[in-house]
């Protein structure tokens, strides 16, 4: 798959992401039908595999063989994109009945940690790429990087205090879980992460048909 290619599917799969959470997180009733919840998690699952995709076709095609910092900082992306991919999967194997961690215990770890260290990784990823592309792409293309860096730096401060509160407490929460009594902030915050990554994939994507 091309890389123009590549970054419209993940258009869409952080599009179809903010969208499903946000209707489960005001309309829970819509996903407790089973065929519903089963489509859902299926369509989750694309969904990260598109964001997945874009990393691997960016770090096949865009990166330099002298941008060494750029290059293993990308590495680093496809890793956290690949948890993110197999949270998902664990999902939609449960849906199934199907536990692949013994104690239940260990499963709300996964859940806690694998958020985390995603969300670090591309908060790495954009800082790496502002610095290493600063001077090289368009003003558009630089500014949604960095507006990219404070999103997934908010991001990162979240799941640090879900992962946290898991540590100290035991008690396991849900990214809305933060929010619960307040869900128009919790809108505000999801739209505004939502948008600095979908910017960043459009600004990516005009840039490279422009360059084409």
């Amino acid at each position: 798959m091309s890389l123009n290619k590549a970054t419209i599917w993940a258009m869409i799969g952080v599009s179809y992401i903010f969208v499903s959470r946000t209707v489960g997180t005001f309309f829970p009733a819509v996903f407790r039908n089973p065929a519903a919840a089963k489509i859902a998690v299926i369509l989750s699952l694309l969904a990260s595999i598109t964001v997945l995709v874009f990393y691997v076709s960016f770090y096949q095609a865009y990166v330099q063989k002298g941008q060494k910092l750029l290059k293993n900082t990308s590495l680093v992306v496809i890793i956290g994109s690949l948890a993110v991919v197999l949270s998902y999967l664990k999902g939609l194997l449960l849906i199934y009945d199907v536990h692949i961690f013994p104690y239940p215990e260990s499963s709300r770890y996964f859940e806690s940690i694998i958020p985390w260290i995603s969300a670090v990784f591309f908060m790495l990823f954009f800082i790496v790429f502002y610095r290493e592309t600063l001077h090289k792409v368009g003003k558009s293309l630089s500014g949604a990087a960095l507006l990219a860096i404070i999103g997934s730096s908010i991001a990162t401060l979240l799941r640090t205090f879900v992962l946290l509160n898991y540590i100290y407490s035991r008690q396991f929460m849900w990214f809305s879980d933060l929010f619960r009594e307040k869900p128009a902030i919790f809108l505000l915050i999801s739209a505004f992460l939502f948008f600095t990554v979908f910017y960043f994939f459009l600004s990516f994507y005009q840039e490279q048909k422009e360059g084409a």
